[in-house]
């Protein structure tokens, strides 16, 4: 699985979350299943996505009914989802009318959350990379070597590793 990184981490978060849905529950689905659309198979990545990110009891315990912008942004914080998530979750678990999870979502948008993520998470890292490219690099194990080895060359090894493999600079492998 790879993700987009030039996405927030919220929206990373979620997009994890929703392609481990597809893994957990659609290995096995034909594809005759997915062209006869007698499943909408995004739509239940989607649903695992948010209950493992914002579980229902959870979500109902911290957000109120009626709840306000504040309130949202708070439980943004406290699930690491995006504001524009939350405020759907709110809505799907009837903690906001249709007329409500409209107007939040027109305030979050004027404070810049429909396009990003103010004063967001910042993006996590892979420890497992980290550990790869430091016992690499121990080992004397060039980048020009991985490169050659996985056929990648290095550039995309760094974005691909998160920025853990030192990319080339100066025409030279670090």
């Amino acid at each position: 699985m790879a993700v987009d990184t030039s996405k927030t981490a919220e929206r990373v978060r979620f997009d994890i979350a929703h392609e481990i849905g597809h893994l957990m529950m659609h290995e096995m689905v034909s594809e005759d299943v997915v062209a006869a659309g007698t499943r909408d198979i995004e739509s239940e990545a989607h649903s695992f996505a948010a209950n493992l990110l914002m579980p229902e009891r959870r979500v109902l315990g911290m957000v109120p009914t009626h709840a306000s912008v504040p309130q949202i942004l708070t439980a943004k914080r406290y699930f690491k989802v995006s504001a524009m998530a939350m405020a759907r979750r709110a809505y799907e678990l009837d903690r906001l009318s249709e007329w409500e999870y409209r107007q939040v979502c027109s305030e979050l948008t004027v404070q810049g959350y429909k396009s990003g993520e103010p004063r967001g998470l910042r993006p996590e890292q892979s420890k497992v990379f980290r550990f790869v490219a430091d016992t690499n690099r121990q080992k004397g194990i060039s980048v020009s070597m991985v490169s050659e080895e996985t056929g990648l060359i290095p550039q995309e090894l760094h974005g691909l590793s998160f920025g853990n493999i030192w990319a080339v600079t100066g025409g030279m492998h670090s």
